[in-house]
């Protein structure tokens, strides 16, 4: 069922319906009746286009289902990482009246109907959900996975919800992190049909998270190949993504950020902190020498 630029699935199972996200909330509410006995709302995550219809519908009664939140920093000073371009915060959340979520865990099956499996699939944002469903082999995905095969965008705000200045490492949970054991899990499930957040479904569900695990080890192989100099995350992204830098530097420099800080827990940079006049911590990656970085065409 589209839902404004976005996609809503509702679920059913004899006369008991579940609305699976509501898109921007466009579709008159009123319609909602013809849905026959709505049971609840899951959110796939908390953004406009996926919730932006969520508190009404809540208001009329509806539980809904999503996961948790996280607290959101009121100062997103990228300085740290070494840019004062300020995050554009695309990635502003509905609120919802947490009275009105029934929170999700793990994993768990919705009320009344077995045969569908929530997961939680933290990676586009720390709120991820997905819906399995398997006897049709079926994945709805959010943002997580979509059909033109590209990296889920990294939600700027939720990485920046776990920035660590002065730490071991540069953030104290890696939304990045996050997103290879989610698609690590969606893996586990076997083949399945990719129902998208947004865009048509694909059949092959399972090429398109293959495509996208490849796509992020590309990335964290390149950054361990050219990153030869200590330097920023933002002097690190400025080198090797110029044309993503002009466009959207805070952007770009929080993504780079969080690639290398999984390359830091891995040991294959160091991170030290400098001490600005401002007296607050600064960045600095330095490759670790008792790493080899082989050249990308030695990759198996």
């Amino acid at each position: 069922m589209p839902a404004s630029p976005a996609n809503a699935y509702l679920l059913k199972r004899g006369d008991v319906r579940w609305l699976v996200d509501t898109g921007y909330g466009m579709f008159p509410l009123d319609a909602v009746s013809g849905f026959g006995d709505l049971r609840g709302i899951v959110l796939t995550h908390r953004h406009p286009a996926h919730a932006g219809g969520a508190r009404s519908l809540m208001l009329r009664g509806i539980p809904v289902y999503a996961r948790p939140s996280v607290s959101r920093s009121l100062s997103l000073d990228l300085d740290v990482l070494g840019t004062d371009s300020p995050c554009a915060r695309i990635s502003r959340e509905i609120e919802i009246p947490p009275e009105g979520v029934r929170f999700v865990g793990e994993e768990s099956y919705l009320p009344e109907a077995q045969e569908a499996l929530l997961l939680a699939l933290p990676g586009h944002t720390w709120d991820g959900l997905g819906v399995y469903l398997p006897c049709r082999r079926a994945l709805l995905s959010g943002d997580l996975l979509l059909s033109g095969r590209s990296v889920p965008t990294l939600s700027c705000d939720d990485a920046l919800a776990y920035l660590s200045p002065g730490e071991g490492t540069l953030f104290s949970a890696n939304l990045l992190a996050a997103l290879r054991d989610s698609l690590r899990k969606i893996e586990s499930l076997g083949d399945f049909v990719l129902y998208p957040g947004h865009g048509e479904p694909v059949e092959e569900g399972r090429a398109v998270l293959r495509h996208v695990v490849r796509q992020v080890d590309d990335r964290l192989f390149l950054l361990r190949d050219r990153v030869r100099r200590p330097g920023t995350p933002f002097e690190v992204a400025r080198e090797l993504f110029p044309r993503a830098v002009r466009k959207d530097p805070a952007k770009t420099t929080v993504e780079v950020a969080l690639y290398l800080d999984v390359l830091v827990r891995e040991g294959v940079f160091r991170l030290e902190w400098e001490m600005r006049p401002s007296g607050s911590p600064r960045a600095r990656l330095l490759p670790s020498d008792r790493v080899r970085r082989p050249p990308l065409s030695e990759r198996a």
